[in-house]
């Protein structure tokens, strides 16, 4: 069950793929993949992340600049429904909610999640997943403090909490508190979820194809992710939170989550997305290969910038 909550997460922020929602996504495409097993929920390709080291050297000197402002800050209310199922998921049905909040402080950003889902089951009790998770990011994307409960039908299943740091050389370590006292090495490279965020982002709207890089956002004791994201060409849609008939440009990305160990050739689990500019998906879908998870925008809202 804590693969559906995984996958809901990692969405959002990244969205933080390439914005906020990712990260919301990829939480809770964790938590399904947990729930149901790698061989279930996953048709075996990779996708925690979607950068690497080589991505930070395609970013211009616009890029870098974009990247310091790009994302909006919000919260968002997303509503899950199953978009499809083979009949060997033994799934015939999904149903659940993802509330998402992207906020800037005067020290850095701040995310909360949370996650709510149920699967039907051709046989057997639906299951219910949930999700609570919040973190902090310094400006610098130095460091960052995360928090995560999971919980499978109303029992705890998992219970993360840590801080992690990176150091001048880009390396790294995570430092875990909870569920036991234990660190984890970060590969060079490897990027917080606001960081890796605005540098997608920057990317997506510069035109660029993808963007690539390991990605650490604390909802998993595993470490971090290399994830790959690939980005489409606008579209114009409505503008979330607008009253009139004001459009944006959105873009189509999908990105891929790949374990570091073993070094797997496919992703755990993918999410695909439209995003427009500010890090704001319109959707996300989650997919484990046997069956896909949609999460669609309901409510939106701004937030404002803080008063230093």
């Amino acid at each position: 069950m804590g693969g559906i909550l995984r996958v809901i997460r990692r969405t959002g922020f990244f969205f933080m793929f390439v914005s906020p929602y990712q990260r919301a996504a990829s939480a809770a495409a964790r938590a399904i993949y947990l729930m149901f097993g790698r061989a279930q929920a996953s048709a075996r390709a990779p996708v925690a992340a979607l950068i690497v080291a080589l991505g930070l050297a395609q970013l211009d000197a616009d890029d870098a600049r974009a990247a310091e402002t790009g994302i909006t800050p919000h919260r968002g209310i997303y509503v899950l429904d199953l978009l499809q199922a083979r009949s060997a998921s033994g799934i015939v049905g999904a149903r659940g909610a993802v509330y998402f909040e992207w906020a800037e402080t005067c020290e850095g950003y701040q995310v909360n999640q949370h996650v709510r889902m149920q699967l039907a089951m051709a046989e057997g009790q639906p299951s219910v997943a949930a999700l609570v998770f919040s973190s902090s990011e310094t400006r610098d994307g130095r460091t960052m403090r995360f928090k995560m409960r999971q919980f499978a039908d109303g029992v705890i299943s998992e219970d993360l909490e840590g801080v992690a740091e990176l150091m001048p050389d880009g390396t790294g370590v995570a430092h875990f508190g909870t569920p036991e006292r234990r660190d984890f090495k970060l590969p060079a490279g490897t990027m917080f979820p606001s960081t890796y965020s605005q540098r997608a982002l920057a990317a997506m709207a510069a035109g660029k194809t993808n963007f690539e890089g390991f990605l650490f956002d604390g909802s998993s004791a595993d470490g971090a992710f290399h994830v790959s994201t690939f980005f489409g060409a606008p579209v114009e849609r409505p503008k979330p939170g607008s009253k009139s008939n004001e459009t944006e440009r959105f873009w189509t990305n999908r990105a891929g989550y790949f374990a570091l160990e073993p070094n797997d050739a496919e992703p755990m689990f993918e999410v695909g997305s439209l995003v427009n500019a500010g890090g704001v998906a319109a959707w996300f879908d989650l997919d484990y290969g046997s069956f896909v998870v949609r999460a669609t925008l309901s409510e939106f809202e701004a937030l404002p910038e803080p008063r230093c």
